[in-house]
């Protein structure tokens, strides 16, 4: 039996567009603690995963992101996807309002516990699907170090010292799966920018070929094609008003 593998490019890509199914909508979050936010109302875990990407924490009507108690040695805020999922790529929304700069040195982790519940989520070793290192920008969007299966995810930091006080902030957080791993549908990004490179680059190459050569590799999120038919791989990118480079991401 012969797959095909179906590879789709688009050229022009709104930006609300999203061709994947968010698996963390409105599922259940835990988090290391809890503050007080706006108005006497809890910065409560589901804050973070309730589709609203409002970035500003004190906004009427906030708290719009969820908030840990400040200053504990360590935070987590962690979802459960209610059953397994391939993880493949996330999108992580930082606050923008003020002290963006605490969502930095985090990783992400995967579970897929033999007993799945809040108290034994994270007995066993979670598998590590990436590591940020140094502060975040206002919308992260990475691929996983490799397709992970997993019901669990914990985003995790450890204690850093702020002058304005250290937290884990986060405004919201979308998890994608490839319902369809044997196809791929890619669109030009606007006003995204590539970041962390993987260090691996086609000469002479077409779109299709890149994507195909993306696709192939479980830690490649999108594709930057340069003159000359250069094609280079990329884990994160972020987003950056007012860029419209030939660079294509997973949608």
């Amino acid at each position: 039996m012969i797959l095909k593998c179906w590879i789709i490019i688009v050229n022009i890509v709104v930006q609300s567009l999203a061709l994947r199914e968010n698996i963390a909508l409105n599922k259940d979050t835990l988090q290391s603690s809890t503050t007080m936010g706006e108005a006497n109302r809890q910065a409560k875990s589901s804050l973070a995963n309730d589709g609203s990407s409002e970035q500003n924490y004190r906004a009427p009507g906030g708290p719009f992101c969820s908030h840990t108690l400040p200053d504990e040695a360590n935070y987590w805020w962690a979802l459960d996807l209610g059953q397994e999922y391939n993880i493949n790529t996330m999108t992580i929304y930082n606050r923008k309002d003020c002290c963006g700069d605490r969502l930095a040195d985090f990783f992400i982790y995967i579970y897929n516990q033999q007993i799945n519940t809040w108290t034994n989520f994270d007995d066993e070793q979670g598998q590590l699907c990436f590591y940020h290192n140094g502060a975040a920008p206002a919308v992260l969007s990475i691929a996983c170090n490799r397709i992970i299966p997993g019901r669990f995810v914990k985003i995790f930091k450890e204690y850093q010292y702020f002058p304005n006080t250290d937290a884990l902030t986060l405004c919201e957080v979308e998890i994608f799966t490839d319902h369809t791993p044997d196809e791929g549908i890619f669109c030009k990004q606007i006003n995204k920018q590539a970041m962390l490179s993987l260090q691996t680059n086609l000469e002479n190459a077409t779109r299709i070929r890149c994507a195909h050569f993306c696709k192939d590799s479980d830690n490649c999120l999108g594709f930057q094609m340069a003159n000359g038919g250069q094609c280079s791989l990329f884990q994160t990118s972020m987003q950056v008003h007012g860029i419209n480079d030939e660079y294509y991401e997973r949608c």
